[in-house]
Formats: structure tokens, C-alpha cells, sequence
């Protein structure tokens, strides 16, 4: 329900008095992975077209019980020319 109370709370990381004091570092470090993984890679596809997608059996979570992925790396000097680090 998207308009129950605390909507953006979730048992990720607690809610009140037992709130995970790291969550903001936690969200942040998620993003940054994310961002520099999608800039790297190109063409991101599941392996088979034809695959069912079986979730792991959970009451409160929804949550995919494997996902074969291929991808293409791009190449550095394409798409970081100046860059010293990649």
C-alpha cells in the first residue's frame, strides 16, 4: 500500500529506534557501484530471451533466486579518454 504511513520505511534498514545508523553510506555506496557498472558496461541482456524467472519463496520478499546477465564491456579510451583510473 503506497499510502500507508512511513512508505520509505522497510526492513532493509529498520524503521524508529532500531534504524540502521549506516543506511545513508549503504544507499550511497549502491548508487556509486551501480553508476560506474553502468557506464562501463553496454548491451546488458539476460543470457536466454526464454528464461522464466523463479523468485525465491519469501513472505515479505520478492526477490529473484538467480538472473544470467551478458553485457559488453566498453572500451576505456571510447568513453574515458582522460581518465587515469578505470
Amino acid at each position: 500500500d503506497i499510502d500507508r504511513k512511513k512508505a520509505g520505511a522497510h526492513l532493509a534498514f529498520g524503521s524508529g529506534p532500531h534504524h540502521c545508523p549506516g543506511a545513508a553510506l549503504a544507499r550511497q555506496e549502491m548508487y556509486s557501484a551501480f553508476t560506474i557498472l553502468l557506464h562501463r558496461l553496454d548491451n546488458i541482456r539476460t543470457v536466454d530471451t526464454n528464461e522464466t524467472f523463479k523468485h525465491v519463496p519469501s513472505s515479505f520478499l520478492r526477490g529473484l533466486s538467480n538472473l544470467h546477465l551478458e553485457f559488453d564491456v566498453r572500451h576505456r579510451d571510447r568513453y574515458f579518454p582522460n581518465a587515469s583510473v578505470y
